[in-house]
């Protein structure tokens, strides 16, 4: 996978929490997301996954018990690890909230979507199934260690779906009276909208709280909303993203197939495969649109949070620090 070399490692040498690719540059973040979301990740065993994490923590601690563990398979736990761990708190994270599990599901949905949306009830009911994925990835995406209450996670539930129902009827009712494939576009322009309703609510603690800031080094130095806020729109963005060619492009390459004389007795299969053909370019493609770790200037910050970074990194050669960092979540 990363090296068909059977290298003994030295452990005194290898950084586990060191990224394997470049991520100041698309390409390397592009790569580093296709291995995390690799759909196989998702179906590793809690004995597979636990083992993994032991690798990990104890290549952390320069532990003796690596030294005999070759490179791919180091690296190979890191990538499992890194898939189902959230980065902040260190929770296994439920296995339909992973990155690792977006495209078989999203696959089903938006085929769902996209194919079933001529009759209320299908967009209605497949809106509900959506929404109720999409506020479980949320909040198990969230950015750092925030916690969000059990009341608050309905809330933001019930107004994603409400909301995205809302705006799906409405273009579904302006769109009568045009062609059947711009009927069809109708589901993405609802989930697009639900995304700016479901992710700033799952993540509404951050947006109050501010989210966790690091220095350099990884200590926690304070929290800031300016940061939360920046997290939460580039999510909505790669969220918006991340559908668009699956979603806008099955319904135009099924339309023109027909037109070329390409009759399906059924078209839900070949949709259901360009479907996941979309979200197979699309997931690595979009979450590498932007850096997974921020940074963020001390002049950005609100001044409650420079107050906070002032006080927890000022030194004798500078009373603060120039930047800081946060985990925007995905």
């Amino acid at each position: 996978m990363l090296s068909n070399k059977k290298v003994k490692i030295n452990v005194e040498d290898v950084d586990i929490d060191k990224p394997l690719y470049d991520m100041d540059s698309y390409i390397g973040r592009v790569k580093y997301f296709f291995y995390i979301t690799n759909p196989l990740n998702a179906f590793a065993t809690n004995a597979q996954l636990d083992r993994a994490k032991t690798i990990v923590e104890i290549q952390r601690k320069k532990g003796k018990q690596n030294s005999c563990i070759e490179v791919e398979d180091l690296y190979r736990a890191k990538i499992l690890y890194e898939s189902a761990f959230h980065p902040g708190t260190g929770e296994k994270q439920t296995t339909l909230g992973r990155m690792s599990a977006q495209l078989p599901a999203n696959t089903v949905l938006a085929a769902c979507l996209t194919y079933f949306y001529k009759s209320m009830f299908s967009v209605v009911f497949w809106q509900w199934i959506n929404q109720s994925f999409n506020a479980l990835v949320n909040y198990t995406n969230r950015s750092s260690d925030s916690e969000t209450s059990t009341a608050l996670i309905m809330q933001c539930y019930l107004a994603a779906v409400f909301g995205a129902v809302s705006v799906s009827l409405i273009f579904k009712r302006l769109a009568k009276s045009a062609s059947p494939v711009v009927g069809r576009f109708v589901p993405y322009i609802g989930c697009s909208a639900a995304h700016f309703v479901n992710v700033p609510l799952m993540r509404r603690n951050e947006l109050q709280d501010g989210a966790t800031l690091f220095d350099e080094n990884g200590k926690k130095v304070g929290r800031s909303k300016t940061a939360a806020k920046r997290a939460i729109m580039q999510v909505v963005a790669t969220r918006v993203a991340m559908s668009a060619l699956p979603m806008l492009g099955t319904p135009v390459v099924i339309d023109y197939l027909i037109k070329q004389g390409i009759h399906f007795k059924n078209t839900f299969g070949p949709e259901l495969a360009l479907q996941a053909v979309g979200y197979a370019i699309s997931i690595p493609t979009c979450l590498a649109l932007f850096k997974p770790y921020q940074r963020i200037t001390f002049r950005d910050l609100e001044e409650e949070a420079q107050e906070e970074v002032k006080a927890k990194t000022a030194t004798k050669q500078r009373p603060y620090a120039c930047a800081v960092y946060f985990n925007k979540g995905l």
